[in-house]
């Protein structure tokens, strides 16, 4: 059972959900909504278009890390994501 991969993908920009600085989980601004650059692949990566994140206690401690200044590039945090797969029957 082999795998398929893509090679058409053009997209250059994705979005992204992350923080710029530590805020309370009460602030609109504690997650931000983003587009940022698609990342670089090696020979054994692979991009998967992704339906679903969710913040898990690592993303917890990287956002409470950042800070009180705002940084001028988000950190990305969602580290848990799923994406629909076919069933077979």
């Amino acid at each position: 059972m082999g795998m398929r991969v893509d090679q058409t993908h053009t997209h250059s920009a994705m979005k992204a959900i992350g923080a710029r600085q530590t805020l309370p989980t009460t602030s609109p601004d504690c997650l931000i909504e983003f587009e940022t650059d698609m990342p670089s692949t090696g020979p054994l990566d692979v991009i998967v278009k992704i339906a679903a994140v969710g913040v898990n206690p690592v993303d917890t401690k990287i956002r409470l890390s950042l800070g009180n200044e705002p940084m001028s590039t988000p950190r990305i945090l969602g580290w848990d994501a799923a994406r629909p797969s076919p069933c077979k029957s």
